[in-house]
């Protein structure tokens, strides 16, 4: 769950999964990587395209930035 000014976000799935690697630590490419990995069966470009879509959606309400 996060919580910012305008509301809650439940993360599931995915998401969960992205977040949970935006540590300030790993970059972009290195969380793009780590999922690709375990989701091997999935297109690499299709993976790299939906963290890049979440993330900018969250910079947008100011949850992330990155």
């Amino acid at each position: 769950m996060i919580l910012f000014p305008e509301g809650a976000l439940k993360l599931q799935g995915t998401g969960r999964q992205v977040l949970e690697r935006c540590d300030g630590r790993r970059t972009f490419g290195q969380i793009v990587s780590a999922l690709q990995e375990e989701f091997g069966t999935t297109d690499p470009e299709k993976i790299r395209s939906d963290i890049t879509m979440f993330l900018e959606q969250l910079q947008r309400r100011r949850i992330v930035d990155y």
